[in-house]
């Protein structure tokens, strides 16, 4: 049994990592308030959306692993206390330029959050560990868009209320952190993780190639409905209701936690098959939703495809692992995450640079279609080849 001490750093960890990715879903349902209150053009919203990706994946290839030789509780306190600014940031912000700046020190924030976070769930529970981590950006990021999009609708001071809120929570975790246990002693070369390491051992990357394109094209779904969804929906079911992008981005992220639940102990090979075709089956009924400008079709889609994103991702996991040694799998994971955050940014920033050429609807219908194409022919990949043994 383990101590009350790991126990409680177990709960500590997996709250302070939903808190996190609670900050990071606020600013989704408010991009059209910020359109409005700032006349920004759908290419202005990607950018605020990919300058967060960028700022967590440099963090996360520099700083990612430097808990490991500092402890635990140091990086946590610096992540919290980088969350804290990034909130202040987004209160007074009073302008498009300085959104981009609160979105960044955020995601440098996050990046520093999401390893130590869950390298500490790990250390405390290493038998329930790498579900949770699987499964609480999605809990968090879920509930944060809801929450933020009803305070939204409902209560005073829409573009502060959310980030006082969470605020408030990442200062009340910061305060608990002292009397949390440390799971990590300090270790020498502090300075030498800072140096990214990069590469997938040769004898992995004929797998590895052949599991990738799948999971890239969840993330590029993923950058879709995180940056122009909100105002793709506006203008496909004609409302200007933030609450319904919130259930949109809550449906998404929430059916990707459940599919994580009901798939973590089936074969990952199988659940990785069932994911990109739930991706390909929901794709077709969003777009359907879209252009018929009606709801329970453009939901039921997401629900779908979140399902088979949830799945996707948590399966790769199980498969990518066994196929480095010990001393490759952080190399491996870097490139996994780097490539996987290059493709949740780039396309939907290409995609803003598109609309005032074709048109935002359509943008969305092109969007779709090339993410559907690609599903199918990784879907073709994974059924013609072996695969590989799982963890």
């Amino acid at each position: 049994m383990r101590p009350a001490s790991l126990q409680v750093m177990t709960v500590y960890a997996t709250l302070t990592a939903i808190i996190f990715a609670l900050g990071a879903s606020i600013p989704t349902p408010l991009y059209p308030v910020y359109q409005r209150a700032f006349d920004l053009a759908p290419f202005q919203i990607t950018l605020i959306f990919a300058i967060y990706i960028v700022a967590l994946l440099f963090t996360l290839l520099t700083l990612g692993r430097l808990s490991n030789h500092l402890g635990r509780k140091p990086v946590i306190a610096g992540a919290l206390m980088g969350n804290l600014a990034a909130l202040v940031l987004f209160l007074t912000s009073e302008s498009y330029e300085s959104l981009l700046v609160a979105r960044f020190v955020q995601g440098m924030a996050m990046g520093v959050a999401v390893p130590t976070c869950g390298a500490t769930i790990v250390d405390s529970d290493h038998e329930r560990g790498p579900v949770l981590n699987s499964v609480v950006p999605f809990i968090g990021m879920s509930i944060g868009a809801l929450c933020t999009a009803s305070l939204v609708t409902w209560a005073p001071l829409p573009m502060m209320l959310p980030y006082a809120f969470v605020g408030a929570l990442t200062f009340l975790a910061l305060v608990a952190l002292w009397a949390m246990p440390e799971t990590t002693p300090r270790h020498p070369g502090a300075l030498a993780s800072l140096i990214p390491s990069l590469g997938v051992p040769h004898h992995a990357r004929r797998q590895f190639y052949r599991l990738i394109p799948a999971v890239l094209s969840g993330w590029a779904l993923a950058g879709l409905y995180m940056s122009l969804m909100p105002t793709i929906l506006h203008k496909a079911l004609n409302t200007d209701s933030e609450f319904v992008t919130g259930v949109l981005v809550c449906m998404l992220m929430g059916s990707a936690g459940v599919a994580v639940m009901v798939g973590r102990k089936r074969p990952a090979a199988r659940m990785m098959i069932f994911g990109t075709m739930g991706l390909i089956a929901g794709i077709p009924l969003t777009l359907a939703g879209v252009q018929a400008g009606y709801a329970p079709l453009l939901f039921l889609g997401t629900i779908i495809a979140g399902a088979g994103q949830g799945l996707v991702f948590s399966a790769i996991m199980r498969l990518l692992l066994p196929l480095a040694q010990g001393h490759e799998r952080a190399a491996m994971l870097s490139t996994f995450f780097a490539i996987s955050y290059f493709c949740f940014a780039a396309p939907a920033v290409l995609a803003g640079m598109a609309v005032p050429v074709i048109g935002l609807l359509n943008v969305a219908y092109v969007y779709g279609l090339v993410i559907l194409a690609a599903l199918v022919c990784a879907t073709i990949g994974l059924l013609r080849v072996p695969a590989p043994r799982t963890c």
